[in-house]
């Protein structure tokens, strides 16, 4: 395996080949991306270890130039930054970077390198359901698989293999065209294709005896992915199945890393809760949906008190700390169906589905007196809660509606002496008039 390390600090560039070096890696080393798209050119890599800033480059733009090239497409590329910004992880995903890594202890560079090179060697890895009757033929090919470095879970009947089909997570299924029982390979295609959606995309690779075209058009359209015919040649066998297993893994990665910006996207990265953006997309459905089928649905507005006078006396540090502890108590002390979202600064929104006006003054009392004893960082902190509510969708409201009269009350809190529970009411809109 050959890695390429493009890095312009001689020292880091220096330590990264030595933890790749010690992995039996052969690391070629350069210090510009000049110097990269050079060796590139000149030689085949398996692996990339990219520096986030390099001198005649931005990182992510060489990262953009090799996806956009035939021949580095899929190339595994590994960029290393020191920044922790979610902002940094969303646009080095949507460059296609593989994986990023801290530039913190050697130690945690090397168990990250370690896992990564492994996971390269294992050309194929993963757990492969194999449908066969005849033992002789079976035998050999799970011989085959294993070599592929694959688990084989194996079923003579096509019943049986999709009932652990259902019960099993795979990588690819391998089923015979023919099989005894009352279930042939084309019924355990279609039974795959009509599974859950989570489970349906899994490819199938159908083996038969038979070299009639109809059939293997027919094999086809039932949704299997490829075809190969009897007697196996090891070789192709290895190459389609490879092919199959890699793609969806590669899909997987691909998927898993859309979901990753998805979350990136409306997620506040120092709270980890909720952000503005995800509340305006969504509030409004959850409103609506309250009034359609006539529940409660209650809404809480915080806010932390004083708190201008914590980042003035203390540092603008101590309050990211506080605004951190606040996020994860209010995020433990709720349900999972509740949205709670920081709504920008020291303001935080919790929208409570099914939950009336009494339970709701009862859940913001207690989050109330959570907050005046959490004392995140040994400062003493207090918030003040409006509270508004729908009651059984009797009310024809919107959010705005709704986030305006907690707004109000929450006025009337602060007004009151801050630390404390307002709801709103008409008390309310004639104090703030």
């Amino acid at each position: 395996m050959k890695a390429l390390v493009i890095d312009d600090g001689k020292i880091h560039r220096e330590m990264i080949g030595l933890v790749l070096e010690a992995l039996e890696v052969e690391v070629r080393l350069v210090e510009s991306a000049e110097e990269g798209l050079a060796a590139l050119a000149e030689e085949t890599f398996d692996l990339i270890s990219l520096d986030l800033h390099l001198p005649d480059m931005d990182g992510l733009e060489f990262c953009r130039q090799l996806r956009n090239d035939e021949e580095t497409r899929l190339l595994p590329i590994v960029l290393l930054t020191s920044e922790d910004a979610g902002a940094t992880l969303k646009m080095a995903y949507g460059a296609g970077v593989t994986e990023v890594m801290r530039k913190t202890s050697i130690e945690e560079l090397q168990k990250a390198f370690t896992f990564l090179v492994n996971r390269l060697r294992r050309t194929c890895s993963g757990r492969v359901l194999y449908v066969e009757d005849s033992p002789t033929t079976a035998q050999l090919t799970i011989s085959i698989l294993n070599e592929m470095g694959l688990d084989v879970d194996h079923y003579s009947t096509g019943e049986a293999a999709l009932k652990a089909f259902v019960q099993q997570d795979y990588d690819a299924v391998v089923t015979d065209v023919v099989l005894e029982g009352e279930m042939s390979g084309l019924n355990v295609v279609r039974g795959i294709r009509s599974a859950a959606a989570d489970k349906r995309e899994i490819p199938v690779l159908a083996v038969s005896g038979h070299e009639d075209l109809s059939r293997r058009v027919e094999i086809l359209r039932s949704g299997a992915n490829d075809y190969i015919e009897k007697p196996i040649v090891d070789d192709e066998f290895k190459a389609r199945l490879g092919n199959l297993i890699i793609n969806k893994q590669l899909f997987d990665q691909v998927r898993s890393q859309q979901d990753e910006l998805r979350k990136l996207a409306v997620t506040d990265q120092l709270t980890g809760l909720y952000n503005r953006t995800y509340l305006a997309e969504t509030a409004q459905k959850y409103v609506s949906s309250a009034i359609r089928h006539r529940e409660s649905l209650s809404l809480l507005m915080v806010d932390l008190d004083k708190f201008k006078n914590i980042n003035d006396t203390h540092g603008h540090a101590a309050g990211d700390k506080v605004l951190a502890a606040i996020g994860a108590m209010l995020s433990s002390r709720c349900r999972e169906e509740d949205v709670v979202a920081r709504f920008g600064g020291e303001e935080f929104i919790i929208l409570l589905p099914r939950c009336d006006l009494e339970n709701a003054i009862y859940k913001a009392e207690h989050l109330c007196r959570f907050i005046r004893e959490l004392q995140p960082d040994d400062l003493e902190i207090s918030a003040s809660f409006g509270v508004s509510s729908i009651y059984q969708g009797e009310r024809h409201i919107d959010f705005e509606k709704l986030l305006k009269e907690a707004d109000t009350a929450l006025y009337a809190a602060k007004r009151n002496g801050r630390d404390r529970v307002e709801v709103f009411n008409e008390d309310c809109m004639e104090a703030s008039a």
